[in-house]
C-alpha cells in the first residue's frame, strides 16, 4: 500500500492529473456504494454511460437520467473532498504513519 500511496503523490504533480482525497469522515461516504466511472464520448450521437460496481456485480446504466445522477454525485465528491494539496498532505502523513509502525 505504502509504494501505491507513493506513486499517486508522484503521479498528481503531473499537470493533467488533479487528485482529491475525501475524507473518512465525510457524510458522502455513506453515499458511495463502490467505484464508478463516468464515460463521455466525443460524438453527439453517443450517449454517456456510467459504470458502477457494487458488491453484487458491475452495471452500465445508459439511460440520461441514471448517468446524470453519477454526474451529480461526482459534482458532490469533488466539492467535498479536499483540495489537491491538502490531498497530497494526507497522503503523506499516511507514508509516515505507515513507516512509523
Amino acid at each position: 500500500m505504502r509504494e501505491q500511496l507513493e506513486y499517486l503523490l508522484s503521479a498528481s504533480e503531473e499537470t493533467n492529473i488533479e487528485l482529491q482525497v475525501l475524507p473518512i469522515e465525510s457524510p458522502l461516504n455513506a453515499s458511495l456504494f463502490g467505484p464508478f466511472v463516468i464515460m463521455n464520448f466525443p460524438s453527439a450521437s453517443e450517449l454517456d454511460i456510467a459504470y458502477a460496481e457494487s458488491n453484487t456485480g458491475t452495471v452500465y446504466h445508459e439511460e440520461q437520467s441514471d448517468t446524470e445522477k453519477y454526474r451529480t454525485l461526482f459534482r458532490r465528491l469533488n466539492v467535498a473532498a479536499c483540495d489537491a494539496s491538502r490531498s497530497r498532505s494526507l497522503i503523506r502523513k499516511a507514508i509516515e504513519e505507515m513507516v512509523a509502525k
